[in-house]
């Protein structure tokens, strides 16, 4: 099942939708899969920073977290076990660090690269185009509304749907897929600092500790802790 919406006054199509979308613009593709796959590392990245705080075996941590669906109150929870188990100072460094990482719309953006629709502009090899399924839905809905109508009144007129409006497909051209990845391999490249600073006894740790408190997002929200609590 897929959805084509031709151009006002011409046979092109300018917007094609269906599941293997994504496999016709392969080049494209693959800075979607990056955002998609290093969010996925960063989250697992925090979970093995928990185990690290509590000095214990990654499975039983693991399987604790995991039990928790909601991704905030896992992150909540493991921000519970730094508070209760790190030093001001070092409790300072990862809540400084993992606000860096989170900040702005990182991951809300990787969400709707998983949980949306993708298509492609037919016209056009470096741009697709990602759709809110509930626009889909309610198109879907509507068409069937009209269909059911008109057997009654073959003249009844058709409703607009939201798949008719232009504006509710959110355009990623190929240099802005480029820079959400780097964003996001950049934010990876974070976390991953983090999780070996707080390997107990691991060579780099001082290095790393060192490294992330002199990144200027972390260093500024360190210096506001820090006078917050002075």
């Amino acid at each position: 099942m897929g959805y084509i919406r031709m151009t006002t006054g011409s046979d092109e199509p300018s917007a094609v939708f269906h599941p293997g979308a994504l496999n016709e613009r392969p080049g494209l593709a693959k800075y979607v899969n990056t955002v998609i796959s290093t969010w996925a590392w960063i989250d697992c990245t925090f979970i093995n920073l928990a185990s690290n705080f509590l000095k214990s075996e990654h499975v039983a941590v693991a399987s604790m977290l995991e039990t928790i669906i909601n991704p905030t109150t896992r992150y909540s929870a493991i921000s519970a076990l730094a508070e209760s188990t790190l030093t001001v100072d070092e409790y300072d460094l990862y809540h400084a660090s993992k606000e860096a990482i989170f900040e702005g719309s990182g991951k809300e953006i990787r969400n709707k690269f998983t949980h949306h629709l993708w298509g492609y502009d037919a016209r056009r090899d470096d741009t697709l185009l990602l759709l809110d399924p509930r626009h889909w839905t309610q198109s879907y809905a509507i068409d069937n509304a009209d269909r059911e109508r008109r057997k009654k009144d073959r003249n009844a007129p058709f409703s607009q749907t939201p798949l008719q409006r232009s504006d509710v497909f959110h355009k990623y051209r190929e240099d802005e897929l480029i820079s959400l990845a780097n964003d996001a391999l950049d934010r990876q490249e974070l976390a991953n600092d983090l999780h070996f600073a707080f390997i107990p006894g691991h060579p780099a740790s001082r290095v790393l500790r060192q490294k992330l408190e002199a990144n200027p997002k972390i260093k500024v929200r360190l210096v506001k802790r820090k006078r917050k609590r002075s």
